[in-house]
């Protein structure tokens, strides 16, 4: 101080030199008392500072760590001012809640994440704080999921992010969202779980909804659409009564691209045809309802959900037969099982090896004489058995005379007759007794010339007459 200075310029110094309620100044803590720093404050002679240690911050480990000689800046919160002392009281607080204010901005601003402790459940939300300030989370905001109760929440420390600021009053608020924060924690594990999904896997899925596309399921945090045609082998089987919202099922990934993913229950059971062949294998003998007619043959049901195919080749050794005749649709025929497609899940079917092949005993060739009987009289000939099969002799060739079939033949008579065409594969067999009876009469004839040889000019039909004289 110059020894020049008047007492108006002293005074005018102490005056300048005075604390003021809300100053921002530096101190030294001097001493560390039990709730208690002592500060020394420079400019400010005579004047005793304190900070209680809750002004400093309200984290116990942040104040454990204030040692002496630490210089701080404080705010004045207050003075006392009496006869025999003046005090000054500083709070580190404010200064705190400024920092933090411009910290809330900062997030706000660049969409960042803050740690806040919930302080109070209030009325559709909570309130928490962030060093002295003040911010409200709604509760469509503060959870992901089934309600939670507001109470819960309180002096739990959560991650934010902070959407809304106003002035109220000229008082700063802020809304945060913790359920942003929780949803990108979910996408990004989500994002991580269909990575870790791969076709032909086998995992467990909740059923979410029946949309008209398909059944939405959850799979952990990924989602997955499986088809209402992929829910059971049974067709006319409602998926709404099989599966109902909740259950948890195995299922089968079919396909995936990007975050679609297809899925299927029905891959995973055994199909009808599955557990059909497991007990009937190829050779077995098994019973089947015809419940279609096709060209190529007739599809018999052999089991609920089992088909199998009987060619029309493998109907009977008679390659002559027609189905449309012989079969109608719901008669149930024996068949033997011949051959399995597991791939394509197709039975193939055969009724002819049930069945005797008769014409495996025909062995006979054109020409060959042979003995018949006779089976039935018909207006077009005679059908007679041969070999112990079905052969055929024509009016015409009945005889070498015109003559009425009723009245030389009767059911159950023995004839010979000439193979006149034979094809084992068609099934044909056709005689002539005709024809043996011209061969037969050009055999006598022969026999006649040769033994009258002075009469050569004779005609077989001269023999004819009067061999029947």
């Amino acid at each position: 101080m110059s020894e020049n200075m008047t007492m108006e310029e002293l005074l005018a110094t102490e005056e300048n030199h005075r604390p003021k309620r809300g100053d921002i100044v530096k101190a030294t803590v001097e001493y560390i008392r039990e709730n208690q720093l002592v500060l020394e404050i420079p400019g400010f002679a005579g004047y005793d500072a304190y900070m209680f240690k809750d002004q400093y911050s309200d984290d116990d480990q942040e104040v454990s760590k204030v040692k002496v000689g630490d210089v701080i800046d404080v705010a004045i919160a207050k003075i006392i001012e009496t006869e025999d002392s003046m005090s000054v009281f500083v709070s580190r607080l404010p200064l705190l809640k400024k920092k933090n204010q411009e910290v809330l901005l900062e997030a706000y601003n660049n969409k960042s994440t803050i740690s806040v402790k919930v302080v109070k459940a209030v009325n559709k939300g909570v309130l928490a704080d962030y060093a002295g300030c003040e911010i409200f989370i709604p509760e469509t905001l503060l959870y992901v999921g089934d309600k939670v109760e507001l109470s819960s929440f309180v002096g739990k420390m959560l991650d934010v992010k902070i959407i809304e600021k106003k002035n109220d009053r000229g008082k700063e608020k802020y809304v945060a969202s913790h359920k942003a924060i929780l949803l990108d924690e979910m996408f990004e594990k989500r994002k991580e779980e269909i990575s870790n999904i791969n076709v032909g896997d086998t995992v467990k899925a909740r059923v979410v909804s029946f949309e008209p596309y398909g059944i939405l399921m959850q799979i952990g945090l990924a989602r997955g659409i499986m088809k209402y045609n992929q829910v059971s082998h049974n067709r006319e089987e409602r998926a709404e009564k099989t599966l109902a919202i909740g259950d948890e099922v195995a299922v089968k990934v079919l396909a995936k691209e990007g975050n679609k993913i297809d899925l299927s229950r029905k891959a995973l059971i055994p199909s009808p045809y599955q557990v059909y062949t497991a007990k009937n294998g190829v050779s077995e003998t098994v019973k089947g309802k015809v419940t279609q007619k096709l060209p190529v043959g007739l599809i018999l049901e052999l089991d609920k959900g089992v088909t199998g195919l009987l060619h029309k080749s493998e109907y009977s050794w008679n390659p002559n037969d027609n189905l449309d005749m012989c079969v109608k649709i719901g008669d149930e025929l024996e068949v033997k099982i011949i051959k399995l497609d597991n791939e394509k899940q197709r039975i193939s079917l055969s009724r002819r090896l049930l069945l005797d092949n008769p014409w495996k005993n025909v062995d006979c060739k054109k020409g060959d004489i042979v003995e018949a009987s006779v089976e039935e009289i018909t207006n077009k000939g005679l059908k007679v058995i041969a070999f112990g099969v079905e052969a055929f002799i024509s009016s015409a060739d009945a005889s070498v005379e015109k003559i009425k079939l009723d009245d030389y033949f009767n059911k159950g008579d023995i004839v010979k007759a000439k193979v006149i065409d034979v094809n084992k594969d068609k099934w044909i067999l056709t005689l002539s007794i005709k024809a043996l009876q011209i061969a037969e009469q050009k055999e006598q004839f022969e026999k006649y010339k040769e033994e009258n040889n002075d009469e050569n000019d004779a005609t077989i039909g001269d023999i004819v007459g009067d061999l029947k004289k």
